[in-house]
């Protein structure tokens, strides 16, 4: 095993360094390009890599070593290398787009202790033999696909006092052995895809006073060992598809105080598992297909003082579970074929004072009761 004190390429704190334009560190040759330290020789049989704290120059001066990445001269270098180990020193404060991207073997990713690191960048680490991760509490962002395709990873531990604000787009997409998450409270942003194709993950738990307001689209679909999710009550947006083809979530519930307003496209479609849920009492709005081939969904029922003011088209059609829902008085609208294919619905009862406005065609199936609506019902004599 050849453990060597390296870097793929590091942008220094200290930017003057036009005097300092090569150098040997562990027996290994470095240069200076463009105020970046890159590796001009190194063996591809490297399997453990140690990044220096700082490096000293041929002016002498000590360098403090802030940034880490790949240099495009070494694209390539580490997709063919045995990398199995890396440590980061605790002055590391970003990492770049790409850096380990393609280290396959890499299992083993450590950070000094009072790390500084506060951004993973783009597609960082795309490295399919990664078992866990335990990232700084200093960590604010990751990027996009950053741990994507990180199909061994079973688990991911933020530390205590997590300053992380923003995951972005699909940065655990197709982690399909990671099996649960505790989200830090300071989490802002969920990003689309986030979570996608987590097939393993049956738990997901957001730390008290979650600070959390965008769940985006398509944040936890195809997640189907999913068994239960509680959203939190600063939670404003609910992207589409958050949900879909969770096949075995069975319970969902929103924390009191909140303020959805929108439940998007899709959201639940698929759901087979889940046999209730009450819509909070904010919600504006469901969209389309919201609840499309929910098969279990047997009780849909709706926060007091309920401002629901449009079902649009879809969104209950395909849930032959359904026997019988009771709207809220404020609903002005349900689109068209809203309750297709719900064989079992026999009863729907509109709140009094009723506020309904328009019925969509084929919205309700011929066969159901309806009692307290004043309009005609499109296909009824």
């Amino acid at each position: 095993m050849k453990n060597i004190i390296m870097a793929l390429a590091i942008t220094l704190l200290i930017p003057e360094i036009a005097n300092c334009m090569r150098f040997t560190l562990s027996r290994d040759y470095y240069q200076i390009d463009e105020n970046r330290i890159v590796s001009t020789s190194v063996s591809k049989d490297i399997s453990d890599l140690f990044f220096p704290r700082n490096l000293i120059c041929a002016d002498g001066k000590a360098h403090i070593v802030s940034r880490v990445s790949k240099s495009s001269n070494f694209k390539n270098l580490y997709d063919q290398a045995n990398l199995r180990y890396a440590c980061l020193p605790a002055n590391v404060e970003i990492i770049s787009a790409e850096c380990f991207k393609g280290c396959s073997n890499l299992s083993i990713l450590a950070f000094e202790s009072g790390s500084h690191l506060a951004s993973i960048e783009d597609d960082a680490f795309i490295c399919r033999s990664i078992a866990s991760i335990c990232l700084p509490a200093s960590v604010q962002m990751i990027g996009k696909f950053c741990f994507g395709g990180c199909s061994t990873l079973t688990s991911l531990v933020f530390e205590p006092d997590s300053k992380l604000r923003v995951i972005k787009e699909s940065a655990f997409f197709g982690c399909s052995s990671l099996k649960s998450i505790r989200i830090p409270s300071s989490l802002e942003t969920l990003g689309w895809w986030c979570f996608e194709r987590c097939s393993s993950l049956s738990s997901v738990m957001f730390e008290p006073d979650s600070r959390l307001a965008t769940m985006g689209v398509g944040a936890f679909s195809w997640c189907s060992s999913l068994a239960s999710i509680c959203i939190p009550s600063s939670v404003g947006t609910v992207g589409k598809e958050c949900f879909v083809l969770c096949e075995n979530l069975s319970s969902v519930v929103f924390e009191f105080g909140l303020q959805l307003a929108i439940m998007g496209n899709s959201t639940f479609g698929g759901c087979s598992s889940l046999a209730s849920i009450c819509i909070p009492s904010s919600v504006e709005k469901i969209a389309v297909e919201c609840f499309h081939g929910c098969k279990g969904l047997s009780s849909v029922t709706f926060g007091p003082g309920s401002k629901l003011r449009t079902i649009e088209n879809y969104v209950f059609s395909d849930c032959p579970s359904l026997e019988s829902i009771c709207l809220p008085s404020s609903v002005e609208r349900i689109g068209k074929k809203c309750f297709w294919h719900c064989h079992s619905l026999s009863s729907i009862i509109f709140e009094p004072g009723s506020q309904l406005e328009t019925i969509g065609e084929d919205a309700i199936p011929a066969e159901a009761v309806v009692n307290g609506c004043n309009l005609p019902i499109p296909g009824r004599q």
